[in-house]
């Protein structure tokens, strides 16, 4: 096993997503959250949505996403399921589509769920397999 070293930034493990924004506003920022209606992509929907940015949740689940992200301003709900690749597809067309009417220009992409091998290669085509982080800009 690698050691982990400190990268001194500041932040540690009761570090929550509006500790790293601070102060920052997201207005105007568009960011897509994979997985935005539980655990950690929950609360980066809500520390994006609350600085501002519009935040589109693609969810396997629309009734649990919409159950859970009620009342929360700023946030697109929209199916997405990683393992269909016609679902990815299908998202990606809205998104794009979205971006046609002015509301989808996208600097962030975040993934909160783990990748699934299938999934890996049938989403190459869309850099889903680079991403490593939990946020990649694009």
């Amino acid at each position: 096993m690698t050691p982990q070293i400190p990268l001194g930034s500041g932040f540690g493990p009761r570090t929550t997503a509006r500790d790293v924004l601070g102060d920052r506003r997201l207005d105007r920022l568009h960011v897509v959250i994979n997985g935005g209606s539980a655990g950690v992509g929950l609360e980066t929907t809500r520390a994006c949505a609350g600085a501002g940015a519009h935040v589109r949740v693609g969810a396997r689940s629309l009734a649990k996403a919409q159950a859970v992200l009620a009342g929360i301003a700023n946030v697109e709900i929209d199916s997405l399921d990683l393992a269909d690749p016609a679902s990815i597809d299908a998202f990606a067309a809205r998104t794009l589509s979205a971006g046609e009417r002015g509301t989808a220009m996208i600097p962030a992409l975040f993934r909160s769920r783990p990748l699934i091998p299938s999934c890996r290669l049938h989403a190459g085509r869309l850099r889903e397999a680079t991403w490593r982080d939990a946020a990649w800009p694009i």
